[in-house]
């Protein structure tokens, strides 16, 4: 059986949002908090270690291991993990 991307970013969507409610105790006025934090509230940075470290103090070390991962994902999906271009024959 083949899965189409659709479906397998919506189950990680869903995996992700699980894991982070589980670490805010289920507490889902606090995921809208942290959401909004990671959206609106905090001063743009691209120090991504910074805005782990505001996420662990406001939110939790749980919650920051969690996001830790998500982003290292991202940073491979869009393949921002290279410096620079590189271009292999």
């Amino acid at each position: 059986m083949i899965f189409s991307d659709d479906f397998l970013k919506s189950l990680s969507h869903v995996n992700f949002e699980t894991s982070i409610l589980e670490a805010l105790n289920w507490d889902e006025a606090e995921l809208e908090r942290l959401q909004k934090y990671l959206t609106n509230e905090r001063p743009n940075t691209s120090n991504i270690e910074e805005v782990l470290g505001e996420i662990s103090e406001e939110f939790g070390p749980s919650v920051e291991e969690i996001l830790r991962k998500l982003f290292g994902e991202m940073i491979f999906k869009y393949n921002l993990h290279t410096k620079g271009q590189e271009i292999e024959n």
